[in-house]
């Protein structure tokens, strides 16, 4: 069954709910799927992401690479990825998402489209432990070879080379982040505590471009908790406004 990028049918295609606390030290490492067929130049295919993940991780996919960046927890691993063949880089048109194992919660942050074939998604795992996801989505890409976005038979004949693909825009990961920086720098400047550790971090429901969440900080040997929320320009990554609040005084 084939679904355009603007449905949301039976899969979730959205900005993380929750980011990891930035007190973890972020480990990555990536893997090459198995590809169970020789064509790499399909216009449709399939993948099966099979992934032990132990409380947050972000899973991506890129071409023939899968990358795991683990921000809390013991590292993600591989434990036995299929797919039909490589991600086109660009130049997809229909994409469908569905997390089929796994307790937790698996949002797709960057979806794969015309511009990007970057796919992430953002995986919480409950705390009790790993647990094995797994992560099936399939895509369709206008051209032959999604591969290159292009074909490149027909391509050399004619003498001259293919576009490169356009940039990346600035993805939902990325806000997440320099939200967290500007309420960090905020705690200080206004109540002087440091070392934020931040939990809840969403994207406001019903305010596509607020980000709020809470976060605790210390000072010495005191601490102290705080609600805040980020305006987020998503497209020219910028913070517009933000604001930052003693949690037990509201």
């Amino acid at each position: 069954m084939r679904f355009p990028l603007s449905a949301v049918t039976g899969f979730i295609i959205a900005t993380p709910l929750l980011l990891a606390p930035l007190g973890f030290a972020q480990q990555e490492s990536s893997f090459q799927p198995r590809f169970t067929t020789g064509d790499r130049d399909a216009r449709e295919g399939f993948c099966n992401l099979r992934i032990r993940v132990d409380n947050v991780t972000d899973v991506i996919m890129f071409g023939d690479r899968v990358t795991l960046r683990t921000f809390a927890g013991r590292p993600a691993f591989d434990v036995g990825s299929q797919c039909t063949g490589p991600m086109p880089r660009h130049g997809i048109i229909d994409f469908d998402f569905r997390k089929t194992e796994g307790p937790g919660r698996a949002v797709v942050t960057d979806s794969p489209d015309r511009a990007d074939g970057r796919l992430a998604i953002h995986v919480t795992d409950p705390s009790d432990g790993d647990h094995e996801y797994t992560l099936q989505f399939r895509w369709r890409s206008e051209h032959r070879d999604g591969w290159d976005g292009w074909d490149g038979d027909r391509d050399h004949d004619r003498g001259f080379a293919p576009a490169p693909p356009p940039p990346a825009a600035f993805g939902p990961d990325r806000a997440f982040g320099i939200c967290q920086a500007a309420v960090k720098d905020q705690i200080w400047s206004q109540f002087h505590f440091r070392d934020a550790d931040f939990a809840r971090v969403r994207v406001d429901e019903g305010r596509n471009e607020w980000i709020v969440g809470e976060a605790i900080a210390r000072r010495h040997d005191d601490r102290l908790a705080f609600r805040f929320e980020c305006n987020v320009d998503f497209r020219e990554g910028r913070v517009r406004n933000v604001r930052v609040w003693e949690r037990d005084r509201e």
